[in-house]
């Protein structure tokens, strides 16, 4: 179980450093975008929202590698795991690696899970 968690942590981590640090370099080739996925990068990148969560992913990324505050890493990762999917499967309609970025992401919940009860508890 600890060896699990470690190797769900490490692709976790490196996934979104380097998905990061490709917004910035471009040095891995992307796949060819279908015409309402082309348009929505499109904007995302002219309004610098692309750029915000390409920080957020490096930033976010290397936090979870070198094992800091990794059950808040998760939990501030999540929503950009969760708009991943969506854009895989609502909009580009090609399920690609953000679907096991949420099946790690969940299991890593699973995981900690004991540290997000003070979240939900009553008062």
């Amino acid at each position: 179980m600890k060896y699990l968690s470690l190797i769900a942590n490490l692709l976790v981590g490196l996934t979104y450093t380097i998905f990061g640090l490709n917004g910035f370099f471009h040095f891995i080739q992307l796949p060819e975008m279908n015409a309402d996925a082309g348009a929505f990068v499109g904007v995302l990148m002219s309004s610098g929202f692309f750029s915000v969560i390409k920080v957020m992913q490096i930033v976010i990324g290397l936090c979870i590698l070198i094992g800091y505050q990794r059950p808040l890493m998760h939990v501030l990762i999540a929503p950009i795991t969760l708009s991943i999917v969506l854009f895989e499967l609502l909009i580009s309609k090609q399920p690609g690696v953000g679907l096991l970025l949420a099946l790690l992401s969940s299991y890593m919940f699973f995981v900690y899970r004991e540290r997000y009860f003070p979240i939900v508890a009553k008062a």
